[in-house]
């Protein structure tokens, strides 16, 4: 009987990141003509994963923006100022 408290995803989770590194790698690599001769599968899986890394550098491009951003204000304030708002 399979073990129910144990999800086996989490369990192989760093295999599997491996192989999908592998998999963007070599996907990368390939021309659209080539990539449209792949399994419909792997063609869908890989639209949706271009679009995951997509909003993943977006989302990382934002929050980068937004450190900057509290950095340049925080370093227009005083010291008291900085106590005074408890940093």
């Amino acid at each position: 009987m399979p073990c129910q408290t144990c999800d086996p995803i989490d369990d192989h989770k760093a295999e599997l990141d491996k192989v999908t590194r592998l998999l963007c790698v070599v996907l990368k690599r390939m021309s659209p003509f080539n990539i449209r001769q792949l399994p419909t599968d792997v063609q869908s899986w890989w639209i949706k994963h271009q679009d995951e890394d997509r909003r993943r550098l977006q989302a990382d491009a934002r929050h980068r923006a937004t450190q900057r951003a509290k950095r340049k204000a925080l370093n227009k304030l005083t010291s008291v100022e900085k106590r005074l708002l408890g940093l």
